[in-house]
């Protein structure tokens, strides 16, 4: 049955960066550690969102007043599926 979602063990790179054009933040994850602390089937959009969990602006989007306010985590372009 086809998925429809991308998993982390689906990706072949050995660390995995975000970024935030926003506030300007920039991190790489070792991949073994991310499979160590999270399951190596975690979907990727939910792994973005456990990464960038403490951000500010992460924690703000709940309450967040304007969509220009919440936080603008993305993977780099390293970590893209694919590359």
């Amino acid at each position: 049955m086809p998925r429809d979602f991308i998993t982390r063990s689906d990706m072949p790179q050995a660390v995995l960066g975000i970024t935030c054009d926003l506030c300007q933040r920039r991190e790489q994850f070792d991949v073994e550690a991310l499979k160590r602390e999270y399951s190596g089937d975690v979907k990727m959009p939910e792994l973005l969102g456990r990464l960038a969990a403490d951000c500010p602006r992460q924690k703000a989007q709940r309450q967040a007043f304007s969509v220009y306010d919440r936080c603008r985590a993305i993977y780099d372009e390293r970590s893209c599926y694919g590359a």
